[in-house]
């Protein structure tokens, strides 16, 4: 696992998230500020892709640097950080949703939710030391909020392009927002045969496990229960 990291430079940004947060739709966005065309999945090299293949990834960033996504913990090797968070509730749901279209278990509602609160669907670990991890991190992260990013998209992205110090324009932006809606690049993400992420499966109780697990965490983003 360390010997993925090896090279990363102080002009190399990660687009970090949990599992199931949005950094996919954010990448197509980010994407297209940076080379300056549509792109999707299928796009090689693909401007922003995963820490595993970074070294393939173009040096489009000042200073030669490279964006590369992640959904690992804290890591002390990645210097700056776009971190993108969403509200634990609607990342359960989706992941769930994820594991019943993939045929991925656990599949059944309530051993899923016991895996996401002991943290071992994956290798993030659990929502709350995730999120906790990033945020008090040296990597001093431009938290985005999937939340925001879907209202004011507009805005977000600027926040980033200035994050990154990015030469782009008001007009850029607004046509990677149009290229890469969330209808579109669900329909981008459907040609890889993955889950659109809309919520379904888990019940009341699920849901209130999950909130009180990750209550410091959303204390400090100020998600409510």
């Amino acid at each position: 696992m360390a010997r993925r990291h090896i090279g990363l430079g102080p002009a190399d940004v990660g687009l970090v998230s949990y599992p199931r947060s949005g950094s996919n739709w954010l990448s197509l966005m980010l994407a297209e500020l940076l080379v300056g065309h549509d792109v999707d999945f299928f796009t090689r090299p693909y401007p922003i892709p995963w820490i595993a293949d970074y070294r393939e990834a173009p040096r489009l960033l000042r200073g030669d640097g490279r964006l590369v996504k992640s959904h690992e913990p804290y890591r002390p090797e990645y210097n700056r950080v776009i971190y993108v968070v969403r509200h634990p509730v609607a990342v359960a749901q989706s992941y769930h949703r994820a594991a019943v279209a993939l045929g991925l278990p656990p599949l059944d509602p309530e051993r899923f939710t016991e895996a996401w609160l002991a943290g071992t669907l994956s290798g993030a670990g659990t929502w709350n030391s995730h999120v906790l991890g990033w945020l008090d991190s040296d990597a001093e992260p431009l938290v985005i909020r999937y939340e925001r990013l879907v209202e004011r998209p507009e805005n977000e992205l600027a926040l980033i392009a200035e994050f990154l110090r990015l030469p782009v324009d008001e007009a850029a932006v607004r046509a990677a927002i149009a290229h890469n809606s969330l209808e579109r690049s669900m329909q981008k993400r459907a040609d890889l045969r993955l889950p659109p992420p809309q919520t379904a499966g888990l019940a009341q109780r699920h849901v209130d496990a999950i909130v009180a697990a990750a209550r410091p965490a959303m204390s400090r983003l100020g998600y409510q229960g």
